[in-house]
């Protein structure tokens, strides 16, 4: 695999990358249970709370998803470690929240704490406090295509068929923009569809460089 480790020299930061090397090269990737956790209340003015939610790590993590079960509805959450999925629009005011890491906070170690602070506002004169449930997604359980059966590829130093198709992959895993419909990264989606130049330039598309 001289040439895909070759590749894998760039500055590639993302939790992204970094799977798709281990899922590649074959390296055990374990994944942890859910973990269910209280919040804690650490500030309570009128509607405005701040909650803080610790979650105790067994296992190294490469990336995470954490759903937040409110005991009320609430809204205007501001937090730093992540990104909210399918945000609710103005007026709204749900119970429960999922979120996933941002690229830079998805990596933690064994033994280290996740811990998630925010604050919001509560709506309808509801109590701040509930759970979270944390999920692990270094591993989805998914494994590569098979190696190309190129005739007398095995024989040879390198297996060429299979570091071509290695390096391809790498590659898709990187891309931006709207995804075709043969995407071979399932855990990829679309991404970036907003990105536009001073002047209105479509700019979607291209590939990820460095994990920023």
């Amino acid at each position: 695999l001289v040439l895909f480790c070759e590749l894998t020299k760039q500055k590639k930061s993302t939790m992204a990358t970094w799977l798709l090397l281990m899922l590649l090269l074959g390296v055990a990737v374990t994944e942890a249970a859910d973990q269910t956790g209280k919040m804690e209340v650490t500030s309570n003015s009128g509607d405005h709370f701040e909650i803080r939610a610790c979650l105790h790590l067994t296992t190294d993590i490469m990336g995470w998803e954490v759903i937040l079960n409110f005991d009320s509805g609430v809204n205007g959450l501001q937090q730093w470690m992540g990104d909210f999925v399918d945000a609710p629009g103005a007026g709204a005011c749900p119970s429960q929240y999922t979120m996933v890491n941002k690229q830079y906070m998805g990596h933690k170690g064994a033994g280290e704490q996740l811990c998630i602070q925010m604050q919001g506002s509560l709506c309808a004169g509801g109590t701040a406090g509930g759970n979270v449930i944390f999920k692990d997604l270094t591993s989805d359980g998914q494994t590569a295509p098979a190696v190309p059966n190129v005739s007398g590829a095995q024989s040879m130093k390198y297996n060429y068929g299979e570091v071509l198709e290695k390096s391809l992959m790498f590659y898709e895993a990187q891309r931006s923009g709207k995804l075709p419909a043969d995407n071979r990264i399932p855990w990829r989606f679309d991404s970036a569809l907003q990105d536009h130049g001073a002047n209105g330039e479509d700019l979607t598309g291209g590939w990820y460089d460095a994990g920023d």
